[in-house]
Parts: C-alpha cells; sequence; structure tokens
C-alpha cells in the first residue's frame, strides 16, 4: 500500500469515503466534504487529459481530516523509470489545514512515496466555495502537469549523479537537520544504503540515497509526508548539482 496510515487513521474506499459525514457549517465557514473534493478533482483531471488508475483515502481525528492518493497512468519515461506519478489530496473539516494537492511519485518496487510540489487551494471555506472549487483545482492541476515533468528530470539526474559513502553520511546527517528523518531512524537509512533491500538500489548514486531515506519514512506521520519528502527532494537537487547549497 503507497499510503501507509499512521496510528490512529483509517483506510477506505470511495463509497466509504462518501459516508463521511461533513460537518455543519456556520454562516462564515462552510466546511468542504472530503468526497466532494474528490470528486470535483477527478472531474477535473479527466477534462485535463489525466487518467486515474487508482486510489486510496484515509481518514483520521473522527473523520475530520483525510488524506487521499490518486495514481495517474504512467508515461513511456516513468514506467521505464520505475516509478509512476502520484497525486496527493488532503482537506481538513477543523481548519487545521486548508485543502490542497501535491504532485509526487511512487516507485513501482517498494512502494515508496515521495512529494515534490503541493499547492495549496487558497479559498477560504466561505459562502460559494463549491461553486469556485473546479476553477481552483483546474489552475492547480495546470501547475502538477508542469511539476510532473520536472519531477521526471529531476529522477532522472538522480540515477546518474554518483554518492559515495561519505557524501551518503553528509546526506543522512542533513536529513535530520531539516527533519526529514528523526535521529531514531538514522541507522537504519544507513542499513537501507549500505545493505538495499531492492536490488535497483545497489548503483551508488543519489537515487539510492534517496530511496534509502522513502523506505525508512514511509510508515510515518501521512500528514508531515508532503513536507518532509519536499525536503528531501532539496537535498538530492542539492548533491546532485541542480541547484547550489
Amino acid at each position: 500500500m503507497g499510503l501507509i496510515l499512521h496510528k490512529g487513521a483509517t483506510a477506505l474506499n470511495h463509497d466509504e469515503l462518501a459516508g463521511v459525514a461533513t460537518p455543519e457549517g456556520t454562516e462564515t465557514w462552510r466546511p468542504l466534504g472530503h468526497s466532494d473534493f474528490v470528486g470535483v478533482v477527478e472531474r477535473e483531471m479527466s477534462a485535463a487529459g489525466l487518467s486515474v488508475v487508482s486510489r486510496e483515502f484515509g481518514i483520521w481525528k473522527d473523520g475530520a481530516r483525510f488524506f487521499g492518493i490518486l495514481r495517474l497512468a504512467p508515461s513511456g519515461a516513468e514506467a521505464h523509470g520505475g516509478y509512476g506519478a502520484v497525486v496527493g489530496l488532503r482537506n481538513s473539516n477543523d481548519r487545521a489545514f486548508a485543502a490542497g494537492l501535491c504532485m509526487g511519485s511512487q516507485v513501482f518496487v517498494c512502494d515508496n512515496l515521495a512529494f515534490s510540489n503541493e499547492v495549496v487551494i487558497h479559498r477560504q471555506h466561505t459562502k460559494g466555495l463549491l461553486r469556485d472549487l473546479p476553477r481552483l483545482v483546474s489552475a492547480g492541476l495546470s501547475r502538477l502537469v508542469v511539476a510532473r515533468q520536472r519531477m521526471g528530470e529531476r529522477i532522472g539526474t538522480y540515477r546518474v549523479t554518483t554518492a559515495s559513502d561519505a557524501q551518503a553520511h553528509d546526506f543522512f546527517v542533513r536529513c535530520v537537520d531539516r527533519q526529514v528523518l528523526p535521529v531514531t531512524q538514522l541507522p537504519a537509512a544507513l542499513h537501507e544504503w549500505r545493505k538495499p533491500r531492492h536490488t535497483e538500489f545497489e548503483p551508488r548514486t543519489v537515487w539510492s540515497l534517496f530511496n534509502a531515506v522513502t523506505e525508512v519514512i514511509k510508515g510515518s506521520n501521512v500528514e508531515a509526508l508532503p513536507r518532509r519528502t519536499e525536503a528531501l527532494h532539496g537535498l538530492a537537487d542539492q548533491f546532485s548539482g541542480m541547484v547550489i547549497a
């Protein structure tokens, strides 16, 4: 399962998600039903020519918070590279965070998820939200389509950039500094680098480094996963020479 939910969360299917109650709103606050949000996103994705091949949904906080994964039909480059594109969705009806979308990747061999771009729906939960939502989602998806292309370029660079053990050690320490990797999980990440459980990550590259970390953190708090993996991408970009450290 690509969407590994943290303690206290509940996995559910599309029909079950539709049964999750949306709280009553007020004159100034209009909560957004999780199923309604998914419906708008999928309709706009279809209009943009994006094909969803599978879905995973999870809720927590008594249904107030939602996170979902929509897997896209892989492009030729993605399938050849052993990964696929996913779109992450999140929504909260306890005012914890805004509705949003994020583009990510899922590695086929290990089901690791990593998000590289986030689009928050900048619209208050007020009257007219459902009217405005399709336009906002459409604009967000346009940005994510560009991010998908960028993601492929990133991963291609990671694959051809070699990394020494000394660089790997520095990489993991920086992951701790940036709160990507808890210090208690540092030994596990080092083990994944030194003795990767998947042969695909035996080459000594930044891609293998990246997946050593995602293998370790994939069972962590799903709320924090987009932030953590976006920071991880930033580090991998630096170690690949894509940006100046």
